[in-house]
């Protein structure tokens, strides 16, 4: 189903309102939870119906929102649910009524900035991601993708989102050896290479951002 055909659409209790975003596999709407008499954001993967590695795709799409939804922190962006519909998949987030700090800071046209950022504010953003990264390496889950566009400002608040390149420790890895996952502008050298990274790969990202 084409991705504007969806407006009004109803998947389990979630009733479709409008498209509010759009990633490199997946795109975002706003629906009403018609059972708990809420918004939340709905990312829906793209179908991949006969790309080569959809199985590969859909399992890290998977383990993406199980990983987000194991951690409880108020600057990570909380997971509610995550199922299947029409040959694809869902992940049932919270709705934060802002926006991300790539919006916040360039104009998507001509990527140049167009809002300087104070320095206290820089800091503070800085201090809320890195609270929520410390507590996904306690927990033995690596982000692998902290970037201004995963990063959500709702007024003073900030929400750590999209763990659907996450690693967690004592699972299998998906990547294989030497494959290079997650955005290069902001990828630590070892991340870049394909090699095996650790929570520092995530900081060195933060620092990018800063």
């Amino acid at each position: 189903m084409a991705e504007n055909n969806l407006i009004g659409v109803k998947i389990k209790s979630y009733k479709i309102v409008e498209k509010i975003g759009q990633g490199g596999n997946a795109v975002v709407y706003l629906a009403c939870d018609e059972k708990l008499d809420r918004l939340v954001a709905i990312k829906m993967l793209y179908a991949y119906a006969h790309h080569p590695y959809r199985k590969r795709i859909i399992e890290r799409f998977r383990r993406g929102a199980q990983a987000a939804a194991r951690l409880q922190h108020p600057n990570i962006l909380p997971v509610y649910d995550f199922g299947e519909w029409e040959k694809t998949f869902y992940i049932v987030m919270q709705y934060v009524p802002g926006q991300t700090l790539r919006q916040y800071l360039l104009d998507d046209a001509d990527m140049r900035p167009v809002k300087p950022l104070p320095l206290s504010k820089a800091l503070d953003i800085t201090r809320q991601v890195g609270a929520a990264l410390i507590h996904a390496h306690q927990r033995g889950i690596i982000h692998r993708d902290v970037k201004p566009s995963n990063i959500i400002l709702e007024d003073n608040h900030v929400y750590l989102a999209d763990f659907g390149l996450a690693h967690v420790e004592g699972v299998a890895p998906i990547t294989q050896s030497g494959e290079t996952l997650g955005t290069p502008h902001y990828m630590s050298p070892e991340q870049g290479r394909g090699l095996p990274i650790d929570h520092r790969s995530d900081i060195y990202s933060l620092a990018v951002v800063l």
